[in-house]
């Protein structure tokens, strides 16, 4: 399975999962029972600052902050800080970041 991040015009970035036959409706990874934490990052807090939407665990909302590029990243944790692995039990599973633009106007794309 895997992840990646996709971006709206409303500057909301969402999390969302493939299965390994490439179809983009899969379920998110359950972690070990305990419950799963997501995050996001910018690489460039000066250009853009993503933040945890306050409705859906799996959506961030970016705000552009000056002209420029970022690199929007998300983390999959279960609730002890323990990486959520892949179905093999071994391979962290990884979300692919998401390279914005800041335009003029803060419009991000």
């Amino acid at each position: 399975m895997a992840g990646r991040i996709t971006v709206d015009t409303a500057g909301k970035v969402a999390i969302g999962f493939l299965d390994d036959k490439g179809d983009t409706d899969a379920a998110a990874p359950a972690g070990n029972g305990t419950g799963v934490v997501y995050t996001f990052a910018s690489d460039t807090p000066a250009v853009a600052t993503v933040a945890q939407d306050a409705t859906n665990p799996l959506v961030g909302d970016v705000t552009g902050l000056t002209e420029g590029t970022a690199n929007i990243s998300a983390t999959i944790l279960n609730t002890d800080g323990s990486p959520v692995s892949e179905p093999d039990g071994v391979t962290p599973f990884a979300v692919a970041p998401l390279a914005i633009t800041v335009g003029a106007g803060l419009a991000v794309s």
